[in-house]
């Protein structure tokens, strides 16, 4: 079985302190002990391979043996609306997971849910990347309005989740077109849909309507299915 996951600001070789969050988790979860094989990594490419060589109930030593960097993934941005409750959480985890590189909250005329706080979804970000082993942590941006976003996604290939788009196959169009920019950005809008005059706007921005499958999905639903297939298209 491969070294538990623990998150740090930094790693470098030798002597690296833990946050006593990680600490906590290190003994009270994992229930490891000083000599126990550990891997630290930092959320933006850095892995350090070592051993705990302290531990307390609130604070922990690894001394790192070996540095490791991971190659970066090809950016992936999700922009979504807010779902509701603790499906933002759920969201934000499972984002991590597939591999997503940036999430980014959107208000939209039909929004529920806005005003989310983001250190909370840096939280559960660096959970999901500690189980999953990826050393690369997507960045969370604040919320913003959909017209600001497009604004700034000019040079990406633009993917908006709509019941009447395309599907999304090894031989169509669509999957051809999601080559030639280095950046895609799934669009997700909110439960009750995009205005007319948003779809509009995606669309003067270049964005291709994708259909997900046959059923009209959750937003964090649509997220996951949008991600993973703009990964493996």
């Amino acid at each position: 079985m491969s070294a538990p996951w623990f998150f740090t600001e930094r790693v470098n070789l030798g002597a690296v302190h833990l946050s006593a969050a990680e600490a906590q988790h290190a003994g009270a979860a994992k229930r490891l002990n000083a000599g126990d094989a550990v891997t630290l990594f930092d959320g933006r490419g850095g892995i350090g391979v070592g051993e705990i060589s302290a531990l307390g109930k609130r604070d922990a030593v690894v001394e790192i043996a070996r540095l490791e960097t991971a190659p970066p993934p090809r950016p992936l941005t999700i922009a979504t609306a807010i779902p509701k409750g603790k499906r933002w959480q759920i969201l934000v985890e499972k984002l991590t997971e597939i591999g997503a590189t940036k999430i980014v909250p959107l208000k939209f005329a039909r929004s529920v849910v806005t005003g989310i706080e983001i250190t909370a979804a840096a939280r559960w970000s660096i959970e999901a990347g500690k189980q999953a082993r990826r050393a690369w942590l997507p960045v969370i941006e604040t919320e913003t309005t959909l017209a600001k976003f497009l604004a700034t996604a000019k040079d990406a290939d633009l993917f908006l989740a709509d019941p009447q788009g395309e599907k999304l196959t090894g031989g169509d169009a669509a999957a051809r077109e999601v080559r030639k920019k280095a950046e895609r950005v799934g669009l997700i809008g909110p439960e009750g849909g995009l205005t007319p005059e948003e779809v509009a706007a995606c669309v003067a921005a270049g964005a291709q309507l994708l259909q997900l499958g046959d059923y009209i999905l959750r937003v964090e639903t649509a997220a996951i299915v949008a991600a993973i297939m703009l990964i493996h298209h």
